[in-house]
């Protein structure tokens, strides 16, 4: 469902699924919670193979977001403007 590739400081997530909904968001946690743990770095969010995203899933990743302030994590989000936000 999720797939994490790094490069040097950067991590790039990207979605193996067009329907990211709540049920996959555990997973999206675990996932994104190893990422976050490396300060000063950057991370990549696409979204671009995705038509759907949950709220739930929005609202993780921008928690996750607020607190990458803190360590020094620069985040970055590919969204294609025809996705669905629901």
């Amino acid at each position: 469902m999720i797939n994490i590739e790094k490069r040097d400081k950067i991590n790039i997530v990207t979605f193996k699924t067009d329907t990211i909904n709540a049920l996959i968001t555990d997973e999206i946690r675990d996932q994104i919670i190893k990422i976050f743990e490396a300060s000063n770095s950057k991370v990549i969010i696409d979204y671009t193979k995705s038509k759907s995203i949950s709220f739930d899933v929005i609202e993780l990743i921008n928690d996750f977001e607020q607190n990458a302030l803190t360590k020094n994590i620069q985040v970055e989000k590919i969204i294609d403007p025809t996705q669905s936000f629901k």
